[in-house]
């Protein structure tokens, strides 16, 4: 059996099948393609936070870890937060997640030491608590805003799984941190 010749016979009418040289766009030359890999936010949760924790009605620190072992946030590619969003969800209709500390939440402002530093865009009562950061906002800011969560109920027959996610400016969201919350 012989081999087949599958050039073209004639060169002036290329087979529509071969590449032939500067006459496709295969050989004109290359581009430069730049890839961004955007690394999403982190939330670690403070081991010493242990889990479930009580709760009562004047409320818990469902994030905290105590001493050195607090939650921890991080992302590798962002300095800025502004456009940020925390986010906490699957509370019940008789529960609320707000902040303490240094943090308070006044309408829909949130502040730090006095100074805006968000949007609370869903209360945290009875339903999600979102909140979205503004310039003024540090990765160490958006860290002790984590360890402030704090989870209260007026009416807490069952447990509660509570879900916290960071959305970074570029639209990555963490991966989505538990902490079941049981009665005392």
């Amino acid at each position: 059996m012989g081999s087949a010749d599958l050039r073209d016979p004639d060169p002036a009418t290329p087979n529509v099948n071969e590449a032939v040289g500067g006459k496709t766009s295969f050989t004109a030359g290359f581009q430069r393609a730049d890839l961004t890999v955007l690394a999403a936010p982190k939330i670690e949760l403070g081991i010493g936070a242990a889990s479930p924790v009580g709760y009562t009605g004047t409320g818990v620190n469902f994030m905290y870890g105590s001493g050195t072992n607090r939650s921890v946030v991080t992302d590798a590619d962002t300095t800025d937060f502004n456009g940020s969003q925390l986010l906490v969800t699957g509370l019940l209709a008789t529960d609320t997640v707000g902040v303490n500390g240094n943090f308070k939440i006044t309408g829909t402002d949130l502040t730090f030491n006095g100074t805006k530093i968000g949007t609370v865009t869903s209360s945290g009562k009875g339903i999600d608590l979102a909140i979205t950061l503004t310039a003024s906002t540090t990765k160490a800011t958006v860290q002790s805003l984590v360890n402030a969560l704090r989870f209260s109920t007026t009416a807490g027959t069952s447990s509660r799984d509570l879900h916290v996610t960071l959305t970074d400016p570029t639209g990555v969201t963490s991966a989505e941190q538990l902490r079941t919350i049981n009665k005392a």
